[in-house]
């Protein structure tokens, strides 16, 4: 008995259409037609790395060691074929685990892989769901959606593609009939009411006619298998992602949210569910030198349809008007309604970039993406590489800006320079959301609230997906005390990126606010639920308990968040003496808040004062307020949104402050 063997191999059937109305008419013919088949066929079997297996009757049976040897071998074997009077043929193929005896193989696998070779038309080639994973990242190959019947003597349920690239027909089911099993039809059906059979009609003909209004751009793959270029398909996935997002009539969810996706093992179903979506994009990025090709796919997330799939190719200086061909292209495909604006935006002429400054731009996205001082700088030296060889280059100037003021407590920028960068940037595009965000933050931080809250109603307009403007704009209607209207912002912020746990964490101070500590403290716990050890929840629930006078919870709080964010860190220190002072450890609480004065001191005048007012030191709370305006400390201005001051805001030095700072 021959040795069996166990491996995963690729399956190939082949078959010859109408071979046997051809050996009834003329048999001499159809025994040459064999043997031409086997003189042309073996050596292109054999090129691609793959096993002649056994021939039966007209039909071949093939193995190979790869998904893609496969295809490209049944491709090859099609247009080697096709212009060969009769030898017509049909191909599938299918990837399993199988048992080889000799030249021999058995399995389950191999069944599927014979069931759907009358899948395919003829010339064509029909494929499985696991091949179609296995080349959907290749932008070589073009498929479209067969269907999933019923396969004679085949359990499990089997999608089924057929490859329609490289001149190969289309899959047409209607001339489909062979090897596929007929559903039983149980007479107890019939005894259904009429109006039940309709009534399930009309939801699948609803079900399949609902408009996508939602989608979600997962991360691209990297068809140039080189990690350096990481960098580069993250940031043209970004740049889809941004363009997209500029349509009013259509919800695009952030990159934040989609990059979770990464890497997963998850169907398209399961994962618009999660991310609650209509339709999903995938696709991959290929780079050769200073050619980029992007192919995308559009999938219907409730039934995992392909709806569309195309591939872009431009020179890296034309990477703006491939990303707008993009964009259009998938908004045409689901039928989305663009404003005038917007179609004239998408079909108008977009400038040419300096392939180095582009690049030095999408290396800072890929740094700042990455959270932490280190990286922060890292962005702002690749942003400053990208104008010093573009200086008309705006959006580098709107990500310096947006990157500087997070590294304002660092000392690292002012608020000059980021005033400086994002004026330039708004100078060279009035038109760019980010520009307009980072003026914005600027804005807000030089305490200039109403020039502010115009510059994020006009990123709004221009990009009403924009979190980045959504989340700020929150911040300075809270920092005002318009607790509701910041609430549905930061809301509508977390609707477009619902796993970002930073937006989450933010939709808690609004609550926090209004004193609906409570709340607050249950979607920080939310937060916790994703991630146990995301700190700054942790930290976030310490403030609640704080006001609500708890010393116990915030000592555990400041313990718990401290061996996340680092026992050092100025927040958790503060938090600890807020503990201790509510204890009446009040000579361990002064001595945590000597160390904090002498050195960050300047950045958090706010929390240190409300640790003084915990101690019942209203002078020393107040000289610290002052101080902190004095310094224009930018976290100053919470302090007309923070209960901790509640009992300080009929004080003359309390109201003479908030006049100063712009809010009365």
């Amino acid at each position: 008995m021959p040795e069996q063997i166990r491996k995963l191999r690729a399956i190939v059937f082949t078959d010859i259409a109408g071979f046997t109305e051809l050996s009834a008419q003329d048999e001499t013919a159809a025994v040459e037609l064999i043997d031409k088949q086997r003189e042309l066929l073996k050596p292109i079997v054999e090129e691609f790395g793959g096993e002649w297996l056994k021939e039966i009757g007209d039909g071949l049976l093939l193995s190979f060691p790869s998904s893609l040897k496969a295809v490209n071998c049944g491709i090859e074997i099609q247009r080697t074929t096709k212009d060969i009077e009769n030898l017509n043929l049909r191909i599938s193929i299918h990837q399993g685990d199988i048992i080889q005896m000799g030249t021999d193989i058995l399995g389950d696998d191999v069944n599927i892989a014979s069931r759907i070779e009358p899948l395919a038309a003829v010339g064509g080639i029909a494929i499985s769901h696991k091949i179609h994973q296995d080349i959907s990242g290749s932008p070589e190959f073009s498929t479209k959606y067969v269907g999933q019947p019923k396969l004679k003597g085949v359990k499990q349920d089997v999608k089924v593609y057929c490859i329609v690239s490289h001149g190969l027909p289309e899959t047409k089911m209607s001339e489909v009939s062979a090897k596929l099993e007929k559903r039983p039809i149980s007479l107890a059906k019939w005894a259904i009411p009429t109006i039940t059979v309709v009534a399930v009609g009309l939801y699948f003909v609803l079900t399949a006619s609902k408009a996508i209004d939602s989608i979600a751009v997962l991360p691209f793959d990297n068809l140039t298998h080189d990690l350096e270029q990481e960098f580069f398909v993250e940031g043209i996935h970004e740049a889809l992602i941004t363009e997209l997002s500029k349509i009013r009539a259509l919800t695009v969810l952030s990159r934040t949210s989609a990059m979770h996706y990464k890497g997963a093992d998850k169907m398209v179903p399961e994962i618009a569910r999660e991310l609650d979506v209509d339709a999903l994009v995938v696709g991959s990025v290929l780079r050769e030198g200073e050619q980029v090709r992007i192919t995308v796919q559009l999938i219907h997330g409730s039934s995992d349809r392909h709806l569309w799939a195309q591939s872009f190719e431009r020179e890296l200086s034309d990477i703006l008007r491939l990303h707008r061909e993009v964009a259009r292209a998938i908004a045409e495909e689901i039928q989305i309604t663009l404003a005038p604006e917007e179609r004239e935006r998408l079909s108008g002429e977009s400038r040419s970039l300096n392939p180095k400054a582009y690049e030095a731009y999408l290396k800072g996205r890929f740094y700042f993406s990455r959270f932490g001082m280190e990286h922060h700088l890292t962005a702002l030296s690749s942003y400053k590489e990208a104008i010093a060889h573009d200086p008309s280059f705006a959006k580098a100037y709107a990500a310096m800006a947006e990157v500087g003021s997070l590294l304002l407590l660092g000392e690292a920028t002012s608020i000059a320079d980021c005033r400086l960068w994002a004026r330039k940037a708004v100078e060279l595009d009035d038109k760019l959301a980010e520009a307009h965000t980072a003026l914005g933050v600027v804005r807000m931080l030089e305490w200039d609230w109403m020039r502010s809250e115009a510059e994020f109603h006009k990123a709004i307009e221009l990009n009403p997906n924009s979190v980045m403007a959504h989340q700020w704009y929150s911040q300075l209607l809270r920092t005002n005390m318009r607790y509701e209207t910041a609430l549905l912002e930061i809301k509508r912020a977390e609707e477009l990126d619902p796993l970002n746990l930073f937006i989450k964490t933010m939709v808690g101070w609004p609550l926090f606010s209004q004193h609906r500590y409570e709340e607050a403290i249950d979607q920080w716990d939310e937060v916790l639920k994703m991630d146990p050890d995301y700190g700054l929840a942790i930290y976030n629930q310490g403030l609640s308990y704080w006001i609500m006078g708890r010393p116990q919870e915030v000592l555990d709080r400041a313990r718990q968040a401290a061996s996340r964010m680092g026992k050092d860190a100025i927040n958790i220190r503060v938090l600890t003496a807020a503990g201790h002072a509510l204890s009446g450890e009040d000579e361990r609480a002064l001595e945590i808040l000597t160390g904090v004065e002498e050195h960050y001191g300047i950045d958090q005048p706010g929390f240190i004062a409300a640790v003084y007012l915990t101690l019942g030191r209203e002078e020393e709370a107040l000289s610290w307020l002052e101080r902190g305006y004095r310094t224009g400390s930018p976290g100053l201005p919470n302090i007309t949104s923070e209960p901790f001051f509640d009992d300080l805001r009929d004080h003359p030095r309390f109201q003479k402050l908030r006049v100063k700072i712009g809010l009365k």
